[in-house]
């Protein structure tokens, strides 16, 4: 019976939780270890990894403590099978031409209290910095001023966050996928359940435009 393989790992660490979503996307047994933040006594760490940098994982006699290199050995094992996007956008296919798909979502958000402050031209500015070449892709930038201003009243870094983006890319000739960031998955970082019923609105609003598109 094989050993079942074990994560050394810090709950906050943003390297361990890639490695730990692989784990439990392949689907393998595993088992968590945690160490203490940097500085702190980790013993067992060193004497097991040689060092002291997570995530760190053991499989048997093979130990590795780099991300990356765990998650290719692990598709190398396993076999490769990508992890899918995260789940951080609301999304909504539209028809028709660039431009007209721009005036469409620009309008639809502000049918429910969204300015535009912002719009980077991707595609374009690739063009320019790099002489790259892609498909239409636009990422505006919304703002509903008053929910902008309860936000940062209670959370002063919550600029950090802000504007609210969305994005318009070319999926296919003739063909954009809209989409916008989701409040309720942005507002997971700042933990303040107060907060809470201000994400659920912006998210039903922006829901709301984003479904009138369809």
């Amino acid at each position: 019976m094989e050993s079942m393989i074990k994560l050394y790992q810090l709950a906050d660490c943003p390297y361990c939780h890639l490695v730990r979503r692989k784990l439990d996307f392949l689907a393998i047994p595993y088992v968590t270890l945690p160490v203490e933040h940097q500085g702190s006594d980790r013993a067992e760490l060193i004497k097991v990894t040689g060092q002291q940098a997570v995530p760190a994982l053991v499989d048997g006699d093979t130990v590795l403590s780099d991300s990356q290199k765990i998650i290719d050995y692990l598709d190398k094992k396993f076999g490769p099978k990508p992890l899918p996007a995260g789940n951080y956008g609301m999304f909504t296919e539209v028809s028709g031409e660039a431009e007209a798909v721009y005036d469409k979502t620009v309008a639809a958000l502000k049918d429910v209290g969204f300015g535009l402050l912002t719009e980077i031209n991707v595609a374009a500015t690739m063009k320019k910095k790099i002489n790259e070449d892609m498909d239409p892709y636009m990422i505006l930038g919304f703002c509903n001023p008053k929910f902008a201003f309860e936000g940062i009243s209670n959370e002063p870094d919550l600029g950090m966050l802000l504007p609210c983006n969305v994005i318009i890319r070319q999926v296919a000739p003739g063909k954009f996928s809209v989409g916008a960031a989701h409040p309720m998955k942005m507002f997971m970082p700042v933990g303040r359940p107060e907060m809470v019923p201000l994400a659920e609105t912006v998210t039903g609003l922006l829901k709301k435009a984003l479904d009138s598109l369809a």
